[in-house]
């Protein structure tokens, strides 16, 4: 986690605020009352937008975007990940993942937020690594490549890129967002399945 001013890091982390943005504005299909995935990828996009004036210099903004950090990671890409899934049932099936996922929401957001203790980095690993598996596996059934690839990059990005130091001379930070801003762009390409008729 970078802690210094870092403008690789920083202005990176701008381009993943704007590619949440953009996807979250995408994958809004208010006529099919979608909300999950659009909200997800806002709240990556919030803490994308906090951390890009943090890691420029502004540390007064470090314990909110730590905050908005493990909300987007733990409730953000799951959401995303539940848009995904739901967006192609049919309106009574997806109230259904709806109801369900605001709950899970809530409690995953009472859990992430006091804290950041061995309780909340678990759940962060392994909450949006299942959702991602999830949607992985519904969108190959539905012959979706971003649903396939876009989950592909936050596990890679989460589990591998992600951390402290250098690769080819750039901060690992910097790749981190990179990387999340190519999957959110697909996650909200991969959300815009229309759905079945009723």
């Amino acid at each position: 986690m970078i802690l210094e001013p870092s403008w690789d890091a920083a202005w990176t982390e701008g381009v993943l605020a704007a590619s949440a943005g953009v996807a979250a504005w995408w994958s809004a299909s208010w006529k099919h009352r979608r909300w999950m995935a659009p909200l997800g990828l806002g709240l990556v996009g919030l803490a994308a937008v906090v951390g890009a004036f943090r890691l420029g210099g502004v540390q007064e903004l470090l314990s909110t975007h730590l905050a908005l950090g493990r909300l987007a990671t733990g409730v953000g890409v799951p959401l995303a990940g539940a848009g995904i899934v739901a967006g192609p049932l049919t309106e009574e099936s997806r109230r259904r993942v709806q109801r369900v996922a605001a709950l899970l929401g809530i409690l995953l957001a009472l859990i992430l937020l006091p804290t950041d203790g061995v309780l909340q980095r678990l759940v962060r690993l392994i909450v949006p690594a299942a959702l991602m598996l999830v949607t992985i596996g519904f969108s190959l059934r539905r012959r979706s490549p971003e649903g396939v690839l876009g989950p592909i990059i936050v596990v890679f990005a989460g589990l591998v890129i992600f951390g402290e130091g250098q690769w080819l001379g750039f901060e690992r930070g910097g790749w981190f967002h990179l990387a999340m801003a190519v999957a959110v762009a697909l996650l909200g390409r991969a959300a815009r399945q229309p759905p079945r008729p009723d």
